[in-house]
C-alpha cells in the first residue's frame, strides 16, 4: 500500500482544495460537492438544488476553473520552511 509520505502528500492535497472550497460561491461549492463528493450526476445535482442542467454544468464549469487557478497561484506561491 502507499507510504506514509505518499499519504501526507495526499492529506496536505486535500486540506488545500478543501480549503480552496470554501473560498468558492455558495451555489459554486454546493453543486461542486454534490458532484465530486457524493458523484451526482448534472441532472441529479439540478434536482437536488431545483435548478436547470444548463445553470448546473455552469456552476460546475465556473467553480473547477476558479478551483484550478486557486491551487495552480498557490503552486507560485512559495510557502515558509519550502524550497522555491
Amino acid at each position: 500500500g502507499p507510504g506514509a509520505e505518499s499519504l501526507s502528500i495526499a492529506a496536505e492535497s486535500v486540506r488545500r482544495i478543501l480549503n480552496r472550497m470554501d473560498a468558492l460561491p455558495r451555489k459554486e461549492r454546493e453543486a461542486l460537492l454534490l458532484s465530486a463528493v457524493e458523484e451526482l450526476s448534472t441532472a441529479e445535482i439540478a434536482a437536488v438544488l431545483s435548478t436547470s442542467e444548463s445553470s448546473i454544468r455552469s456552476r460546475l464549469f465556473r467553480a473547477r476553473h476558479a478551483l484550478a487557478l486557486m491551487l495552480a497561484n498557490d503552486e507560485k506561491t512559495p510557502r515558509p520552511g519550502r524550497q522555491s
